[in-house]
């Protein structure tokens, strides 16, 4: 093996590969070799390399969220969208100092985490890129710039099957709006249509909460960024959840008899109904719900602004909508 090869992919002290990663760099591929990691205490791991203005700005967009989010409601609200800031991380491999951003592992919550990741917006390069960086992604995903989101790629868990699914990039890229849907279908794999109706629509309230951040936000604008969804596939989790909450996970009632939904199709709120499907009452019990998370990452390409992302904003629109869409064929199941 060649020695610098070797030097690159070396394991960092007290790191292993992490299993849940979905886009990114991965560890001993690309030019040098250096990718995301978990760290033994738990954090994930993500490479600041030496000179790469990338590096500089992610790192310091985490820490002006987590420093100014104690003064700045705007700030405080975006935090609770990102994974826990933890610092950074120097050690050295085989001579080489190394820095890495340390981050919340949000899959590490859960026995079977399913995690999709997306890409958001048609625009996926930075203003300052150059016409090499724009002509490359802009090839990458004609469906993506249609749709204004990219599936990244998805590792899903089949309860029945005791084994992972998965579906890369290159997948991603193929899908069109014409087929997306059934992409997205794939990540809903238990096979109770209740509880993938309760995810969904979690999912659902989640996005509608940061769109109602980015409306209001006139400070930052996000290229490149991607939102990373996870969820417990382990069935038995939800069933003990739902058994707490008095959720009949069968018959998609409550023991009082009140309905998991409104009605069979998706309207805007109602008085006793949300715009994610859900009635107020279950959306309440979901809202304290710990099986689902949505995140935003990746800010390499994040632009200090005076208006609105209307090109983050259409993406996540787009997506939302195809989500509510997929629901509305879940409901035809019930």
């Amino acid at each position: 093996m060649d020695q610098n090869n070797d030097k690159n992919t070396s394991m960092p002290p007290e790191t292993t590969l992490f299993d849940f990663q979905i886009g990114g760099h991965k560890h001993g591929e690309g030019r040098d070799k250096w990718g995301v990691l978990k760290h033994q205490n738990g954090n994930i791991l993500k490479p600041l390399r030496k000179g790469d203005s990338r590096s500089v700005k992610e790192l310091e967009f985490y820490e002006n969220v987590f420093e100014k989010k104690r003064f700045d409601p705007i700030m405080q609200e975006l935090s609770h969208f990102l994974p826990a800031f933890c610092g950074t991380w120097e050690t050295s491999v085989n001579g080489s100092e190394m820095r890495y951003l340390c981050l919340e592992d949000v899959c590490s919550s859960y026995q079977k985490p399913c995690v999709f990741e997306a890409k958001i917006g048609s625009q996926t390069y930075a203003p300052d890129a150059t016409e090499a960086k724009i002509n490359i992604e802009l090839s990458k995903s004609p469906g993506g710039i249609l749709m204004g989101f990219r599936v990244i790629g998805m590792k899903v868990y089949d309860d029945c099957k005791n084994e992972y699914l998965t579906w890369d990039k290159y997948y991603g890229r193929s899908l069109m709006p014409d087929t997306v849907l059934t992409a997205l279908e794939n990540f809903f794999r238990s096979q109770c249509v209740s509880i993938n109706c309760w995810i969904l629509s979690s999912f659902v309230h989640k996005l509608l909460l940061l769109q109602e951040w980015f409306m209001k936000q006139r400070s930052i604008a996000f290229y490149g960024s991607s939102l990373l969804f996870v969820y417990e596939g382990k069935l038995s989790s939800w069933q003990e959840w739902a058994a707490k909450q008095d959720l009949n996970v069968d018959n998609f009632t409550g023991i009082d008899g009140e309905t998991f939904l409104e009605s069979k199709t998706m309207q805007l709120p109602k008085q006793n109904n949300c715009e994610c499907g859900l009635t107020r009452n279950i959306c309440m019990k979901l809202s304290d719900c710990s099986l689902f998370k949505v995140k935003m990452i990746d800010f390499a390409h994040t632009f200090s602004t005076s208006e609105i992302d209307s090109n983050y904003i259409d993406g996540l629109q787009n997506l939302t909508d195809k989500l509510k869409e997929l629901m509305e064929l879940y409901k035809t199941r019930l």
